[in-house]
């Protein structure tokens, strides 16, 4: 699966999600993280993670309490995540793909 950086509603950059269990994928505007932001955008240093599940899934975790993390419009705090959902952190959007 990939997580793709939308622009306008047109894909910018993808990303590939990790493809072993327990790797995780992070969003942030730390300088390890795996997606990195900037942090004037309402994201924060660690904003949210993704990680692969043992049934092979992908699980997104907002990981702080000062932003919001959402997925299809919705606030979360952690929930799984498919093809066709949509992500966004601050004001940035993002479209997971198989």
């Amino acid at each position: 699966m990939n997580l793709v950086l939308l622009h306008n509603d047109r894909p910018k950059h993808s990303y590939t999600l990790p493809k072993n269990t327990g790797r995780f994928f992070q969003i942030g505007y730390e300088s390890n993280c795996s997606v990195r932001l900037p942090a004037n955008k309402g994201v924060e240093q660690y904003h949210a993670l993704i990680i692969r599940t043992e049934k092979g899934g992908f699980r997104i975790c907002s990981r702080t309490a000062k932003a919001t993390t959402m997925v299809n419009g919705r606030s979360i705090v952690d929930r799984d995540l498919r093809a066709g959902d949509k992500v966004h952190i601050g004001s940035y959007a993002f479209l997971v793909t198989e």
